[in-house]
């Protein structure tokens, strides 16, 4: 017998007696399976992706401007908490960027930054290294507020406290340079 089903544009031929029509429903079926995944994986792969530019567009502004709210924050206790939980955050935001905007001849071009990162090991050695300045400086950060709470200082200190990892950056890179 010959049987042909018509399943979504694509058409399913059997000529073979064997298969029935059940069978032949299940084989039309794995082909629209492989679509619907595929379908879905496109769909999981842009709500990541703006998932990923919702925090983006949320974090940036955040860790930019929060060092210059910094000080009046500190002023009142409420204030020195929400310093000291998401101060580190903006400090680690500033160490990356000036870890990789004081080691990368970014003033003299395009040439010269490609040239400096094929000598210092390429794309991928660079972007670790910003990493671990980055989570450094996350951590170093907590290690210093905690430091200062357990000698006692007033929540004046809180502030270099806070941003010290990102001194020692620029001292790092003021030897190093």
């Amino acid at each position: 017998m010959l049987y042909q089903l018509r399943f979504q544009g694509s058409s399913v031929i059997a000529a073979c007696r064997d298969l029935t029509i059940r069978q032949l429903l299940i084989a039309s079926k794995g082909q629209n399976n492989e679509r619907t995944q595929t379908y879905r994986e496109g769909n999981h792969l842009i709500k990541r992706l703006l998932q990923s530019l919702i925090i983006l567009i949320t974090f940036v502004p955040f860790a930019m401007l929060f060092p210059f709210a910094v000080l009046s924050l500190c002023r009142t206790p409420g204030g020195a908490e929400v310093v000291f939980w998401l101060g580190p955050w903006s400090c680690c935001f500033w160490a990356l960027i000036y870890s990789q905007l004081s080691a990368v001849p970014w003033r003299q071009g395009a040439s010269a930054v490609l040239e400096w990162r094929e000598v210092n090991g390429g794309l991928l050695h660079t972007s670790i290294i910003a990493t671990g300045w980055m989570f450094g400086a996350l951590f170093f950060s907590y290690v210093a507020e905690f430091l200062l709470i357990v000698t006692k200082r007033g929540a004046v200190w809180l502030p270099v406290a806070t941003y010290s990892p990102l001194a020692f950056c620029w001292l790092w890179r003021k030897v190093h340079g």
